[in-house]
């Protein structure tokens, strides 16, 4: 399955000061989302302190509201070049996302790269956005998989909450169930290939953000 990378720009600065700048977009649950990031720029230090994120959910009957606080850790990538492999770091934001169904859901959230991004940011900084949906049952894909291998009794994986199906990590068909794939267009297993829930599954996605 071939897919689109995003990539996309971050501009410090006066100009940009206070105001949020589109990091990710996708689709969950047949909601479309975008998230943007508020970047405070330290001019002195050439810096940038922290990140506020925030969610906005354009059209779909679902919100999505962000899981957990977003970790953010410096990482390596190897890029093939001549006459040697060349070295740099970027910084991998990674955040949970999920159906907003709590009271009073996180629709925007802090992250702390003070002490990750350092002075000096040089053009051409890299920050990946790391994007991770989480389940109705407040369990990552791993999770749920374990516990599928384990028993293929319904009643033990709570797929619904409040009456709403999560159709983003299972197929359903009557009483029979079955987790996705992620990234999966086809219903292998034929009890469940009359579904109308064959939507894909999306759990984990990234965007590329360069800071110019």
């Amino acid at each position: 399955m071939s897919t689109l990378q995003q990539l996309g720009t971050v501009i410090l600065g006066n100009s940009t000061k206070d105001t949020f700048q589109n990091v990710y977009s996708s689709q969950s649950y047949g909601t479309f989302f975008g998230i943007s990031g508020e970047f405070k720029y330290n001019s002195a230090k050439n810096s940038i302190e922290s990140i506020k994120l925030s969610i906005q959910n354009y059209k779909g009957i679902l919100n999505l509201a962000f899981a957990a606080i977003p970790v953010a850790t410096k990482k390596t990538l190897h890029v093939s070049g001549y006459p040697q492999v060349q070295v740099r770091d970027y910084i991998e934001v990674n955040f949970k996302i999920r159906y907003a169904h709590e009271q009073n859901p996180d629709y925007d959230i802090d992250v702390d790269v003070s002490n990750i991004l350092g002075e000096n940011l040089q053009n051409g900084q890299l920050i990946s956005m790391k994007r991770e949906l989480v389940s109705f049952y407040d369990k990552s894909a791993d999770d749920l998989l374990q516990m599928e291998a384990q028993t293929q009794n319904s009643s033990k994986i709570e797929m619904y909450y409040q009456g709403v199906f999560d159709s983003e990590f299972f197929y359903r068909n009557g009483q029979l169930w079955k987790l996705k794939e992620d990234g999966d267009f086809s219903v292998k297993d034929v009890s469940l290939s009359n579904s109308t829930d064959d939507t894909p599954s999306c759990k984990q996605r990234h965007s590329q953000i360069f800071i110019i």
